[in-house]
């Protein structure tokens, strides 16, 4: 039960988090990429997307041990990204912020 509550919740964030992206990239302009909003969705998305997907193919082969070993290292690895697209965000929201008039002196 543990198991489909999770995976309606990790759909869920998908959905949103593709509902967004879709907004974004109608808007489209050169620097997207580099935008944190942007960022931060695509951390999430390749994250619970991969994790889920993960997740159903362990339950599915988790009678062998070595395949279950994959599974978690290319977890730890969509974990890691996250938590690296994460840092990259909130980096460029704390220091990177764009000057404005007020901020120039004179």
């Amino acid at each position: 039960i543990n198991s489909n509550a999770r995976a309606v919740a990790q759909a869920t964030i998908i959905f949103y988090s593709l509902l967004l992206f879709f907004d974004r990239l109608k808007a489209i302009d050169s620097k997207i990429l580099y935008r944190p909003l942007f960022l931060i969705n695509t951390a999430i998305l390749i994250y619970f997307s991969g994790s889920l997907i993960i997740f159903i193919f362990s339950e599915i082969f988790s009678v062998d041990q070595n395949v279950y070993l994959i599974f978690w290292t290319i977890n730890a690895f969509f974990s890691l990204l996250l938590q690296v697209l994460l840092f990259i965000s909130i980096y460029q929201i704390a220091f990177l912020k764009p000057k404005t008039s007020s901020d120039s002196t004179l």
